[in-house]
């Protein structure tokens, strides 16, 4: 597989930022996976195995950093675009989750796609004309998946409210306000390599 040269400050970053990352999605996931079995009763089990499930995803997440680590060092900038964009929805919806429906934690994922878009760019020696043409698509990915999910939080606290023309009208603007500044700030931290 293929592999980047980084610096030794930017490999000390990325491999700080795997170390929290890998064993804290790891953690989340297993709640998540034992919490829809418990909700839908796939199979019989008690609610006290749901902090066991996290913790055991973290204990995974652990062990595979302390085996895999330098290798995901090496390959952070090649990841594969479907990868990365799986693990952006992953953290869309946790961060719908943090934030309590508000698109701060979304926005925020956003800027750090761009920053690492930007940073993929570079190591890829892409020329400055073709910067800004291929980081479209993924300032359109973030930019969508943020307004979806103002959009889709609006509409239910209206629905839990009451559903009306305006209170629609309000969560599309909303919306569109949100794809528009999540656009700019994916782009602008493209920018900043």
């Amino acid at each position: 597989m293929k592999t980047v040269e980084v610096s030794v400050a930017e490999s000390i970053i990325v491999g700080l930022f795997l170390l929290l990352m890998v064993p804290i999605s790891l953690s989340f996931l297993g709640w998540w996976f034992f919490a829809v079995i418990y909700l839908f009763k796939l199979f019989s089990f008690r609610a006290a195995a749901l902090p066991t499930s996290a913790i055991a995803g973290f204990g995974v997440g652990v062990i595979l950093c302390i085996f895999y680590l330098r290798s995901w060092i090496r390959r952070f900038y090649t990841v594969d675009t479907k990868f990365a964009a799986l693990v952006f929805l992953f953290w869309s919806f946790m961060a719908i989750i943090f934030f309590k429906g508000l698109p701060v934690g979304n926005i925020l994922l956003g800027m750090v796609a761009g920053l690492y878009t930007g940073r993929k760019l570079f190591h890829e020696s892409v020329p400055k004309e073709e910067l800004a043409s291929r980081m479209v698509p993924v300032a359109r990915f973030t930019a969508l998946v943020t307004a979806f999910a103002t959009l889709l939080v609006s509409a239910l606290s209206a629905r839990t409210a009451r559903l009306s023309v305006k209170s629609l009208l309000i969560s599309l603007l909303l919306a569109a306000l949100a794809f528009v500044l999540q656009y700019f700030l994916t782009s602008f931290a493209a920018n900043r390599k």
